[in-house]
């Protein structure tokens, strides 16, 4: 059996990757993250809280004309933390890229995600929903 604090961050990886008509899988995404959770999405950017922060995240990474998935390049559990390095493929209204991520998620005693950094620099060119932006 895998560290439970590896596991929390694999099925939040599982359930945004899944194979379904709308490219994830929300309800084994959300089993991830605690109610009250909290994302620095990117770090610099509005943190963002709780149920809000987890739909909207959700939302805009789906809206259409947007899919991504996210491949695991290298992961560190250390104590109640893990460190990921991400490659992020994604399409924006047909343009295609890889973009790049450091992602750190805090775990609780519960198993789950509460706390979440991320850290990427997107070219002039993405056109990232400004959700993500500093």
């Amino acid at each position: 059996m895998k560290n439970p604090i590896e596991t929390a961050v694999l099925t939040h990886l599982a359930g945004w990757n899944a194979n379904s008509p709308d490219y994830g899988d929300r309800d084994k995404w959300l089993t991830a993250w605690h109610p009250d959770c909290v994302f620095q999405d990117p770090v610099g950017g509005k943190e963002k809280h709780g149920k809000r922060a987890r739909e909207d995240t959700w939302d805009k990474g789906f809206q259409p004309g947007h899919s991504w998935n996210c491949e695991l390049v290298f992961m560190s559990v250390n104590v109640d933390q893990v460190a990921v390095h991400l490659i992020n493929h994604g399409n924006i209204d047909g343009n295609t890229f890889d973009l790049e991520s450091i992602e750190i998620y805090w775990i609780g005693d519960c198993g789950r995600i509460v706390r979440c950094h991320t850290y990427f620099n997107p070219t002039e060119d993405m056109n990232l929903d400004p959700y993500w932006t500093v």
